[in-house]
């Protein structure tokens, strides 16, 4: 069994999801903005009421995908609203950045 770890900074992360967003959004690279759509589609049912997983990435009923790394990083994209949405916590359980996530959506 291989084990990679990924030392990344908020900030980097960031990134990551303002490429992908505007990968999307501008499709100037036609095949990796067509390997994020495929990424973003539910491959396999989970145990996770709600939720999808597609390629390195949790999708929920809404389609939108969340990476969730080691801990308690998250990173979340809205395409329908260009926004992007970075959580890192010293802890693993998700239920406090999940809250934030649906939060986040469903704005009161």
């Amino acid at each position: 069994m291989v084990e990679v770890e990924l030392w990344i900074t908020p900030r980097d992360l960031a990134r990551i999801g303002s490429y992908m967003l505007a990968t999307l959004k501008s499709r100037d690279v036609a095949c990796v903005a067509q390997f994020l759509d495929d990424a973003m589609k539910p491959k396999l049912k989970t145990l996770w009421e709600a939720k999808g997983y597609g390629y390195q990435l949790w999708t929920d009923t809404r389609g939108l995908p969340q990476a969730i790394g080691h801990g308690g990083q998250m990173l979340s994209i809205d395409r329908s609203r260009s926004r992007i949405m970075v959580v890192f916590s010293a802890k693993s359980n998700y239920l406090g950045a999940q809250r934030s996530f649906h939060t986040w959506l469903d704005p009161q």
